[in-house]
Protein backbone atom coordinates (compact mmCIF):
# COMPACT_ATOMS: atom_id res chain seq x y z
CA UNK A 1 0.00 0.00 0.00
CA UNK A 2 1.22 3.53 -0.98
CA UNK A 3 0.37 6.39 0.94
CA UNK A 4 1.45 9.68 0.32
CA UNK A 5 0.18 13.32 0.98
CA UNK A 6 1.87 16.51 0.39
CA UNK A 7 1.56 20.06 0.60
CA UNK A 8 4.76 20.57 -0.18
CA UNK A 9 4.88 23.44 -2.88
CA UNK A 10 8.91 22.83 -4.40
CA UNK A 11 6.85 18.95 -4.57
CA UNK A 12 5.66 18.03 -7.97
CA UNK A 13 2.44 16.75 -6.14
CA UNK A 14 1.38 19.55 -4.24
CA UNK A 15 -1.74 19.12 -2.10
CA UNK A 16 -2.02 15.77 -3.52
CA UNK A 17 -3.45 12.63 -2.19
CA UNK A 18 -2.45 8.61 -3.10
CA UNK A 19 -4.03 5.67 -1.17
CA UNK A 20 -3.05 2.12 -2.82
CA UNK A 21 -0.79 0.52 -4.62
CA UNK A 22 0.55 2.35 -7.72
CA UNK A 23 -2.17 5.35 -7.01
CA UNK A 24 -0.41 8.22 -8.77
CA UNK A 25 2.29 6.05 -9.97
CA UNK A 26 3.39 7.14 -13.15
CA UNK A 27 2.01 10.59 -12.58
CA UNK A 28 4.61 13.91 -13.16
CA UNK A 29 3.03 16.53 -11.80
CA UNK A 30 -0.22 16.39 -9.70
CA UNK A 31 -2.12 19.13 -8.01
CA UNK A 32 -4.66 19.43 -5.73
CA UNK A 33 -5.38 15.45 -7.09
CA UNK A 34 -6.76 12.44 -4.83
CA UNK A 35 -6.40 9.15 -5.86
CA UNK A 36 -7.71 6.22 -3.67
CA UNK A 37 -7.04 2.41 -5.05
CA UNK A 38 -4.91 0.13 -6.88
CA UNK A 39 -3.84 1.45 -9.63
CA UNK A 40 -5.88 5.00 -9.34
CA UNK A 41 -4.62 7.90 -11.46
CA UNK A 42 -1.96 5.54 -12.56
CA UNK A 43 -0.98 7.61 -15.91
CA UNK A 44 1.84 10.10 -16.37
CA UNK A 45 2.58 13.54 -16.92
CA UNK A 46 0.09 15.88 -15.45
CA UNK A 47 -3.05 15.88 -13.57
CA UNK A 48 -5.21 18.84 -11.70
CA UNK A 49 -7.73 18.79 -9.29
CA UNK A 50 -8.99 15.33 -10.63
CA UNK A 51 -10.28 12.66 -7.94
CA UNK A 52 -10.32 8.90 -8.52
CA UNK A 53 -11.50 6.70 -5.84
CA UNK A 54 -11.73 3.11 -7.06
CA UNK A 55 -9.23 0.21 -8.37
CA UNK A 56 -7.87 1.49 -12.02
CA UNK A 57 -9.88 4.77 -12.17
CA UNK A 58 -8.92 7.41 -14.58
CA UNK A 59 -5.71 4.68 -15.33
CA UNK A 60 -4.84 6.18 -18.56
CA UNK A 61 -5.54 9.88 -17.30
CA UNK A 62 -2.21 11.75 -19.22
CA UNK A 63 -3.09 15.63 -19.00
CA UNK A 64 -6.49 16.35 -17.83
CA UNK A 65 -8.27 18.26 -15.39
CA UNK A 66 -11.40 18.78 -12.68
CA UNK A 67 -12.56 15.01 -13.06
CA UNK A 68 -14.06 12.80 -10.73
CA UNK A 69 -14.33 9.30 -11.24
CA UNK A 70 -15.62 6.29 -8.35
CA UNK A 71 -15.69 3.07 -9.61
CA UNK A 72 -13.89 0.34 -10.40
CA UNK A 73 -12.50 1.36 -14.32
CA UNK A 74 -14.30 4.45 -14.14
CA UNK A 75 -12.92 7.02 -16.63
CA UNK A 76 -10.36 4.05 -17.57
CA UNK A 77 -9.19 5.60 -20.86
CA UNK A 78 -9.22 9.17 -19.81
CA UNK A 79 -6.36 10.97 -21.37
CA UNK A 80 -7.25 14.56 -22.05
CA UNK A 81 -10.71 14.81 -20.96
CA UNK A 82 -11.68 17.47 -18.69
CA UNK A 83 -14.89 18.09 -16.12
CA UNK A 84 -15.97 14.51 -16.45
CA UNK A 85 -18.28 13.03 -13.82
CA UNK A 86 -17.92 9.09 -13.76
CA UNK A 87 -19.77 7.35 -10.83
CA UNK A 88 -20.32 3.41 -11.58
CA UNK A 89 -17.84 0.49 -12.58
CA UNK A 90 -16.45 1.41 -15.69
CA UNK A 91 -19.05 4.30 -16.00
CA UNK A 92 -17.31 6.88 -19.00
CA UNK A 93 -14.50 4.00 -19.53
CA UNK A 94 -13.37 4.50 -22.96
CA UNK A 95 -13.46 8.15 -22.65
CA UNK A 96 -10.60 9.64 -23.85
CA UNK A 97 -10.52 13.12 -24.85
CA UNK A 98 -14.41 14.01 -24.44
CA UNK A 99 -15.70 16.78 -22.08
CA UNK A 100 -18.17 17.95 -19.48
CA UNK A 101 -19.67 14.34 -19.65
CA UNK A 102 -21.77 13.16 -16.52
CA UNK A 103 -22.06 9.55 -16.01
CA UNK A 104 -23.96 7.96 -12.90
CA UNK A 105 -24.39 3.94 -13.32
CA UNK A 106 -22.75 0.75 -14.17
CA UNK A 107 -21.57 1.25 -17.53
CA UNK A 108 -22.95 4.20 -18.20
CA UNK A 109 -21.19 6.08 -21.42
CA UNK A 110 -19.47 3.00 -21.71
CA UNK A 111 -17.79 3.63 -25.00
CA UNK A 112 -17.57 7.60 -24.97
CA UNK A 113 -14.66 8.50 -26.88
CA UNK A 114 -15.33 11.87 -27.88
CA UNK A 115 -18.87 12.93 -27.22
CA UNK A 116 -19.39 16.08 -25.06
CA UNK A 117 -21.91 17.12 -23.29
CA UNK A 118 -23.71 14.57 -22.45
CA UNK A 119 -25.75 12.99 -19.27
CA UNK A 120 -26.44 9.76 -18.59
CA UNK A 121 -28.18 8.20 -15.76
CA UNK A 122 -28.41 4.59 -14.89
CA UNK A 123 -27.06 1.36 -15.58
CA UNK A 124 -26.25 1.14 -19.42
CA UNK A 125 -27.82 4.51 -20.62
CA UNK A 126 -25.99 5.90 -23.49
CA UNK A 127 -23.80 2.77 -23.48
CA UNK A 128 -23.14 2.55 -26.57
CA UNK A 129 -22.31 6.22 -27.67
CA UNK A 130 -19.26 7.07 -29.21
CA UNK A 131 -19.43 10.95 -30.26
CA UNK A 132 -22.42 11.77 -29.62
CA UNK A 133 -23.11 15.26 -28.12
CA UNK A 134 -25.71 17.07 -26.12
CA UNK A 135 -28.03 14.02 -24.89
CA UNK A 136 -29.52 13.35 -21.57
CA UNK A 137 -30.59 9.75 -21.07
CA UNK A 138 -32.47 8.75 -17.53
CA UNK A 139 -33.08 5.49 -16.33
CA UNK A 140 -32.02 1.93 -17.14
CA UNK A 141 -31.12 1.39 -20.88
CA UNK A 142 -32.08 4.29 -21.97
CA UNK A 143 -30.60 5.69 -25.15
CA UNK A 144 -28.44 2.37 -25.55
CA UNK A 145 -27.86 2.32 -29.01
CA UNK A 146 -27.60 5.45 -29.55
CA UNK A 147 -23.93 6.24 -30.76
CA UNK A 148 -23.49 9.47 -32.86
CA UNK A 149 -26.41 11.48 -32.61
CA UNK A 150 -27.86 14.20 -30.41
Amino acid sequence: MTCLTTNDPSSSLNNSTALGAMALRNTSIAFCSTAIGACALYGGVLSIQNTAIGSRSLYSNSNSSANTAVGESSLYTNTTGSGNVAVGVSALYSNTSASNNVAVGVTALYTNATGINNAALGNQALCSSTTAYGNTAIGRSSLRSNTTGF
